[in-house]
């Protein structure tokens, strides 16, 4: 399991850029609401998680 702080410095390492915390419901890819991935029927599948987003450098 991983903190918001550990999994930032592990995204880094792997050479994502800019990692930060965000919801189910949101992301930098256009579009992304239509894929449904965390939320089914407006509910996210598993509310505990912790999302995080990076970018490719």
């Amino acid at each position: 399991m991983y903190d918001r702080f550990s999994l930032e410095r592990l995204m880094t390492d792997a050479g994502f850029m800019d990692p930060s915390v965000t919801t189910a419901f949101e992301s930098r890819i256009p579009g992304f609401a239509r894929y449904g991935l965390d939320v089914v029927d407006g509910v996210v599948r598993k509310p505990d998680s912790l999302v995080m987003e990076g970018g490719k450098p």
